[in-house]
């Protein structure tokens, strides 16, 4: 879902000239997740992200069965 969204708000970036979801520019903060200049440092938050995401499905799953 947040890919869409990367679609819709990386144009109003560009119209506007803003930066929302720091697609624009890297962040001016000094974060070690933040790992790379543009475009890279969003393909390590998009691995993060399912890192995260798989990490949390597969704990649930071995705790409780899914019904499907």
């Amino acid at each position: 879902m947040v890919q869409v969204l990367i679609i819709f708000i990386g144009t109003a970036n560009y119209l506007f000239h803003s930066n929302y979801m720091y697609l624009s520019a890297r962040p001016l903060v000094d974060n070690p997740m933040i790992v790379g200049g543009w475009p890279w440092y969003i393909f390590g938050f998009e691995f993060l992200g399912l890192i995260h995401i798989l990490i949390f499905y597969f704990g649930y799953r071995k705790m409780r069965p899914l019904p499907f």
